[in-house]
């Protein structure tokens, strides 16, 4: 995630970002207050990256973007997101070479699967069911190793993390 800046310039400025003509799909999340701050997610399927605009906004027309790099923790996230826009900006779509596949991903969708079936008053028991097939939970629930069920404390635990805002660190 990198944080920006958004000035607004006059169309056909030569450094005007407009989101209408961006490709793919963008949702915008605005936290009001203080330091009212939006959230720009920029995605085509399964490929995403996020913008922190912390001032002026994305919604109203052409900008101009301020890059605010910060120190050198996490530099090469924010220069891959960069080169990201980059390149989406030069060649009109998606590159997919400067998108691979997120090794944690599958473990981030595992645990939001259980948190929801959690949330819909689903027992771990049940959940598991659903995830593993009853077969396999019925042979192994109460089994010497208890692998199933601390699978889906470990997987709710993330979730709730996530849920409570550790969302944010996945985009830092």
């Amino acid at each position: 995630m990198v944080a920006v800046d958004a000035e607004r310039v006059p169309p056909g400025h030569s450094d005007a970002f407009n989101i209408a003509a961006f490709p793919g799909r963008i949702d915008i999340l605005a936290e009001p207050g203080a330091c009212p701050t939006e959230w720009a997610l920029f995605s085509h399927g399964d490929l995403a990256f996020v913008l922190k605009v912390v001032s002026g906004s994305l919604v109203h027309g052409p900008v101009r973007l301020q890059f605010r790099l910060g120190g050198l923790a996490d530099l090469e996230a924010r220069l891959l997101t960069l080169r990201r826009l980059a390149g989406i900006h030069r060649l009109g779509r998606y590159p997919l070479a400067l998108f691979p596949p997120e090794p944690a991903a599958r473990k981030w969708a595992f645990a939001l699967q259980v948190y929801d079936g959690e949330q819909a008053g689903a027992s771990q028991r049940d959940i598991a069911r659903v995830l593993f097939g009853a077969t396999r939970v019925e042979a192994e629930w109460r089994g010497v190793s208890d692998s199933l069920r601390q699978r889906l404390r470990r997987a709710l635990s993330l979730a709730r993390r996530l849920v409570g805002g550790g969302f944010r660190d996945l985009l830092a």
